[in-house]
């Protein structure tokens, strides 16, 4: 996704991410886009994956930088940074429910 700045179009950072940590091509933008946030009815789903995609979650990481007084850590274990990856995929609760994930759809995730 482009951002108009300043007279000029820049492509947001976290593509760039994406494109490294996943081998994509710049090309391939507009297909995820068009396919995981524009074709989707649900609107609130929408906006929750283009977030997503953006790094732009609400967690505690995220609001610390707005609010002094909010911890970064995790609500439930202290001692680790809540940031994405952790709420997502890290977090010692989360990663019961992708456990049975797992076991029910026999996969491994990562």
């Amino acid at each position: 996704m482009t951002f108009f700045v300043g007279k000029k179009f820049e492509r947001s950072h976290m593509e760039s991410a994406w494109e490294k940590l996943f081998d994509f091509q710049k090309s391939d933008w507009a297909r995820i886009y068009r396919n995981n946030i524009c074709k989707i009815v649900d609107k609130n789903v929408a906006e929750y994956k283009y977030k997503l995609f953006q790094n732009l979650l609400c967690n505690n990481y995220y609001h610390s930088k707005w609010k002094t007084d909010v911890s970064r850590n995790c609500t439930f274990f202290t001692n680790v940074l809540e940031n994405n990856r952790h709420l997502i995929f890290e977090c010692k609760l989360v990663r019961h429910i992708w456990n049975i994930v797992e076991m029910a759809l026999e996969i491994d995730i990562q």
